[in-house]
């Protein structure tokens, strides 16, 4: 009885154990599994991370923004065309309406980029700029540009506003600029310059030139006036006009030619008075009736008299009051020939009226009519010649005798 219900726990006590077994082993094949498949679902899970995390990288660059900092060239309809700085490489991009109206050509700006898209632009805050100034000088060769014992550097990517010429520039001209650092970025000329040239200015009488009633100088001592573009007003003065006013305009690069011979002279009364009547009165060629009024404008003018049987009176009359008067005395014309005299011996003394005119070989201008030669030397007979002068050239050949008396002395 014993040994069965021995037999019969031991029979249970097996089957209890073969259970445990069992159980021990389904944990394990179920801690197992859990952990292989655990593991497996790890892999695919860091790999399916990892590729979201490139997908999200390649999205974050994508949707990044990028910036640049350009210069507008030019805005039109819904496109602008701009100037990378930092490459110097031209774009054209599309652009809302709002920064249509809100930039303008020559602008330097910043240009937000989204997706490869415009998705904002504003003034870059380190933009310099100058506005209409002049006194500058700039080297084209070197690039350096000084203002205001300042010295800055015509960029390589410099943008010049309706392409100007930079050789055109002159002290005088007006121009803009913008720049970041020492660098000129952007230049525009608000106004340049051209000449006005003086012809004809010498008719006037120690003559000034007032231009916008500041600068003053002589007329004749500049030939041609550098000037702003734009409007003027010109003034000139002088002793024989009355003031002339003028306005015109210098265009950019021209010139303006004044003609100043065509202002009107101011006029003055001569009166001129003659010591012979019925004589032939010219005034600068133009003959002159002396009973009618002789107005001239001031100035000089050649003032001409003929008459039969008197010398031409020519001279330079200067016109400068309302009224000149002058008096001129005729000289009777006096016709002269000339006389040849040789004497023997060659060292004789000549005479021609009294007066000593030469030894032995001389020719003398002499009035026409009656005149007296008298030749004369020691130990010789002087002669005393009469002679009459009436025509170009007259020859007289005039021997000394010896004075035999004198040499009886001797």
């Amino acid at each position: 009885m014993k040994k069965s219900k021995v037999a019969k726990f031991k029979g249970w006590a097996f089957c209890v154990l073969i259970f445990l077994i069992g159980i021990l082993l389904f944990l394990l094949s179920f801690v197992f599994s859990m952990n292989f498949f655990s593991g497996e679902l790890d892999v695919f899970s860091t790999k399916k991370i990892l590729d979201d995390s490139k997908q999200q990288d390649v999205t974050e660059s994508k949707n990044s923004e990028k910036k640049g900092i350009f210069l507008i060239k030019e805005i039109s309809n819904a496109e602008i065309k701009a100037l990378d700085i930092k490459n110097g490489i031209d774009s054209e991009m599309k652009i809302n309406s709002v920064c249509k109206d809100k930039f303008k050509s020559g602008d330097i700006v910043n240009i937000f980029f989204k997706n490869g898209v415009i998705k904002d632009i504003e003034f870059n805050s380190n933009v310099w700029q100058k506005n209409r100034i002049n006194g500058f000088k700039f080297d084209l060769q070197t690039k350096e540009f000084w203002y205001e014992d300042k010295r800055y550097f015509l960029s390589d990517n410099l943008f010049i506003k309706n392409n100007y010429d930079l050789n055109k520039i002159s002290l005088m001209s007006l121009i803009s600029i913008k720049g970041l650092g020492k660098k000129i970025l952007y230049l525009e000329v608000n106004k340049g310059t051209g000449k006005i040239n003086f012809i004809g200015e010498e008719k006037i009488l120690n003559g000034v030139v007032r231009i916008d009633s500041k600068d003053i100088f002589e007329l004749g001592s500049v030939k041609s006036k550098e000037l702003s573009e734009g409007p003027h007003n010109l003034i000139i003065s002088g002793d024989n006009i009355e003031n002339y006013s003028k306005d015109f305009f210098i265009k950019d690069n021209g010139q303006t030619d004044l003609d100043l011979s065509k202002i009107e002279l101011k006029n003055g009364l001569l009166k001129i008075n003659l010591n012979q009547a019925g004589c032939l009165v010219y005034i600068d060629n133009k003959k002159i009736v002396l009973s009618d009024p002789i107005f001239l404008s001031y100035g000089e003018h050649e003032l001409k008299i003929m008459k039969n049987g008197f010398e031409d009176y020519i001279n330079k009359i200067l016109i400068d009051s309302q009224a000149h008067e002058i008096n001129i005395n005729m000289t009777k014309k006096i016709d002269l020939g000339k006389v040849s005299i040789q004497t023997d011996p060659s060292d004789a003394e000549i005479y021609l009226d009294n007066a000593y005119v030469g030894k032995g070989d001389c020719e003398i201008n002499i009035e026409y009519g009656k005149h007296t030669i008298y030749v004369t030397k020691e130990k010789y007979l002087a002669i005393n010649l009469p002679i009459e002068i009436n025509k170009k050239l007259s020859s007289y050949n005039i021997k000394l005798e010896l004075d035999v008396n004198s040499l009886i002395r001797d």
